[in-house]
């Protein structure tokens, strides 16, 4: 995947990274020797298309490539066993091939959330804009999210209350929603932001910050499925974790969570579940 990398703001990338370290899993070898070709290879990207026996990924560096798949082939959704039929376009997808046969040995998608949020699931996102009465995001999907803010919505910042002046672009950002409400005419309308934490940019070049969604989770350790990767986050004793908003315990974090992890000399975990 990736062991370090640096995200300017203008990048569309959603594995936050601002010096420091965080363990990157499943990453591979550049230049590898005729004596690898048996070795399983990663392709990660944004899927486009999706057939009976395979799908195209449009990968970080724009390539298009097409994945082989077969019945043999382990899916996986959100971290949940599944098939090849409920991987949809604009899913992010990790696809692990078998050597030399070009055949996928896994496909690992998960959904993203873009244009314009309808459900109560949490998104998280890098602040491209802000406005009086909106931010806009981009998820990880590489795709904007516009989401309203009103008087309603509680606006924190690094864990506190803040006011909208206060988070700027470049921001790593969590939007939770409201259940979204049926009217009158029984059709349901758009979910409405309840909270949005706002995570500032690490002070420190030992620090990092990381946004994704949470593919693995144990008593020491998670695994933070980000736009470019999968980083493993150590949580230590001094490691403060909250669960949607509040200090809480790991054992309360689940695979499918949106999450911000910081680490370095300010080790934080925050997990946000659906409302």
């Amino acid at each position: 995947m990736l062991s370090r990398f640096l995200i300017p703001i203008s990048a569309v990338a959603l594995a936050f990274a601002c010096s420091g370290t965080g363990t990157a899993v499943g990453a591979g070898t550049p230049g590898a020797s005729s004596t690898d070709l048996n070795r399983s290879t990663t392709e990660r990207g944004i899927v486009q298309s999706v057939s009976a026996n395979g799908l195209v990924l449009k990968t970080l560096d724009g390539s298009t490539i097409t994945v082989a798949v077969d019945a043999h082939t382990r899916v996986l959704v959100d971290g949940r066993p599944a098939s090849l039929q409920d991987v949809r376009p604009g899913f992010v997808a990790v696809v692990t091939e078998r050597g030399k046969s070009g055949q996928a040995a896994e496909v690992d998608a998960f959904a993203t959330s873009s244009g314009t949020p309808s459900s109560s699931k949490p998104v998280v996102g890098l602040l491209r804009s802000v406005s009086h009465n909106e931010v806009v995001l981009i998820g990880l999907d590489g795709k904007s999210l516009t989401v309203a803010i009103d008087e309603t919505t509680h606006l924190f910042l690094d864990g506190q209350r803040a006011s909208l002046s206060r988070i700027r672009p470049g921001f790593v950002v969590v939007v939770r929603f409201r259940p979204a409400s049926s009217s009158d005419n029984g059709k349901k309308n758009a979910a409405r932001p309840s909270d949005l934490f706002a995570f500032s940019r690490p002070r420190q070049a030992s620090d990092h910050i990381y946004g994704g969604t949470l593919a693995v989770v144990t008593g020491q350790a998670v695994a933070l499925r980000t736009q470019v990767g999968i980083v493993r986050i150590v949580v230590t004793a001094k490691t403060r974790v909250f669960v949607n908003g509040a200090r809480g315990s790991i054992r309360r974090l689940k695979p499918g969570f949106v999450a911000v992890a910081r680490t370095g000399g300010h080790r934080e975990l925050w997990g946000f579940g659906s409302s």
